[in-house]
């Protein structure tokens, strides 16, 4: 996402786009805002192309959601192997299926 956020932004036509309500490269905050709008434009495309290869993924996210086992979080941290993530991944299980379901 980052390697086509960064490209998008690179782009000739999105700089014009960007600089015509004066966004530029050259400032750092307009930079930073510019590579976010960039990401969510890339993200967007991305789940736009997947719900046309498989109209089902929403619901099959849902379900995979509700129904996975309350031991992922372990299963998870097992897979990753570091350390660093182990907690952010405990405290954020919750949070996520909250927001899935």
């Amino acid at each position: 996402m980052i390697i086509k956020a960064l490209a998008l932004n690179s782009d000739p036509v999105m700089n014009t786009y960007f600089e015509a309500v004066g966004l530029k490269n050259s400032v750092p905050e307009h930079f930073r805002l510019r590579l976010e709008m960039c990401h969510n434009l890339v993200e967007s495309a991305g789940d736009l192309i997947i719900k046309k290869v498989d109209p089902g993924i929403g619901s099959q996210i849902i379900t995979s959601v509700v129904l996975r086992n309350q031991n992922f979080p372990e299963l998870l941290i097992r897979a990753l192997d570091n350390p660093d993530y182990n907690q952010a991944i405990v405290e954020n299980e919750l949070r996520f299926r909250r927001a899935m379901s």
